[in-house]
């Protein structure tokens, strides 16, 4: 798989699938309402599954056409 991926102190991340020519954000404040919060950690794995999958049946359902 070709990812690129980045995850910010505050809980901002992105992914970038080469290979699908998907990218994905998740904009947070986990800082919020302490530093401490550690929500962030199950929180961005499902955010990523579920784009992913999104994708997928969008692909599979042809709802974009000629999606590579």
């Amino acid at each position: 798989m070709d990812t690129i991926f980045h995850l910010g102190f505050t809980g901002t991340s992105i992914i970038i699938d080469r290979n699908k020519h998907i990218a994905s954000i998740l904009l947070t404040n986990r800082i919020h309402p302490t530093r401490d919060n550690k929500k962030i950690y199950d929180c961005r794995p499902e955010f990523y599954k579920l784009c992913n999958d999104i994708y997928d049946l969008e692909k599979k359902l042809n709802l974009r056409g000629n999606i590579k």
